[in-house]
């Protein structure tokens, strides 16, 4: 039994990804009978770190997870489910709404000089 590093053929140098053989990258089958299927369970995994405002729910505060739907609103809300944002859009128009009303009934005081 050889220990070390386990040679691979030499990678022919090119300057442009037209030129690059993929062939000459994949191991033998000699070199896959002999690691088995640890190959695959070795590969480096990428930790990549959430944004805060993905972590829950901007409505109901539920935690939202990498296998479940995320659902947006203004860029930097997330939501659960449809019903959690079409529920914030609705406050959001009500909202407005009311400041348009209550800028008409009273509009700001303007002063003299």
């Amino acid at each position: 039994m050889l220990l070390g590093k386990r040679s691979r053929p030499q990678m022919k140098r090119t300057t442009s990804m037209t030129q690059f053989d993929v062939a000459a990258q994949q191991p033998s089958d000699q070199e896959m009978a002999h690691h088995g299927t640890h190959t695959r369970e070795h590969r480096r995994r990428e930790v990549v770190e959430t944004a805060p405002f993905l972590k829950v729910c901007g409505l109901c505060k539920r935690c939202l997870g990498p296998d479940r739907d995320i659902f947006m609103y203004r860029g930097d809300i997330a939501f659960c489910s449809l019903e959690c944002r079409q529920q914030q859009i609705n406050q959001d128009e009500d909202e407005e709404k009311w400041l348009v009303t209550s800028m008409i009934d009273n509009p700001p005081a303007t002063t003299a000089s």
